[in-house]
């Protein structure tokens, strides 16, 4: 993979509605998700900006919006209703786009910065013929995928890309359109990374793809098996 700025075209639009099943199968956890009373966000630089892009500021720090998201401790996913979800798969397969429009903003009210659903929401709005509003999806989408890859290429840990949840290491490969085939987690030092094996779409090559996850929750740790015991000695 190169280092470069990401471009939404009418072609990536129309091929994220084409592959919509990836949206259920590559996302952690799609559809046991319980949902949750929603918190206020804490941090206030996250409201601020939060508020600001909201409000049609597509010119803000996106990569400090990401961070800030995560010093807020707003859990993102874990707010949304799986059947919102649910019900956005549905409208991507049976190209419904006023259902397309509608579930993505169900979602984008609980978590904002799942830039997958502002790629839908500007593939959806360019069907529907709303300039404005695909423009604007577009501009998010591009300015929170640009904030993860500018200045890495995920090629070894030394450039990785730092994500800060499970939705964008999605976002990226689906950006990059690359297939996940398997990932395996990696410590190096004090740094925690996931390195996914992927397939190009376009020509089936294989290749790595390496995340710094320093930001993200720790796995919980799995028991250590009991050590097996020794047989018993048949007695004399």
């Amino acid at each position: 993979m190169t280092n470069r700025n990401l471009i939404v075209s009418c072609v990536l639009l129309l091929a994220l509605l084409a592959g919509a099943g990836t949206l259920a199968a590559q996302r952690p956890g799609q559809g046991q998700v319980p949902m949750m009373s929603p918190e206020p966000p804490k941090d206030p630089e996250y409201v601020k900006l939060l508020d600001k892009a909201k409000g049609g500021d597509t010119t803000i720090d996106f990569k400090a919006f990401r961070m800030a998201h995560v010093r807020s401790g707003s859990p993102g996913l874990r707010l949304v209703d799986p059947k919102i979800r649910l019900k956005l798969i549905e409208a991507i397969k049976a190209k419904k786009y006023n259902d397309i429009a509608s579930a993505c903003q169900e979602i984008l009210k609980v978590n904002f910065l799942d830039s997958t659903v502002h790629a839908y929401a500007a593939s959806a709005y360019m069907n529907l013929k709303d300039t404005k509003k695909q423009d604007f999806h577009e501009a998010v989408y591009l300015g929170l995928i640009n904030s993860i890859v500018q200045g890495s290429n995920g090629e070894s840990p030394k450039s990785a890309y730092v994500v800060v949840s499970p939705d964008e290491i999605f976002a990226v490969l689906n950006a990059y359109e690359l297939t996940k085939v398997s990932s395996e987690p990696l410590t190096e030092g004090t740094s925690r990374y996931e390195v996914v094996n992927v397939t190009d779409k376009a020509n089936g090559a294989a290749s790595k793809v390496y995340f710094n996850v320093d930001m993200m929750p720790k796995p919980p740790e799995r028991p250590a098996k009991p050590a097996s015991a020794p047989p018993a000695e048949k007695p004399e």
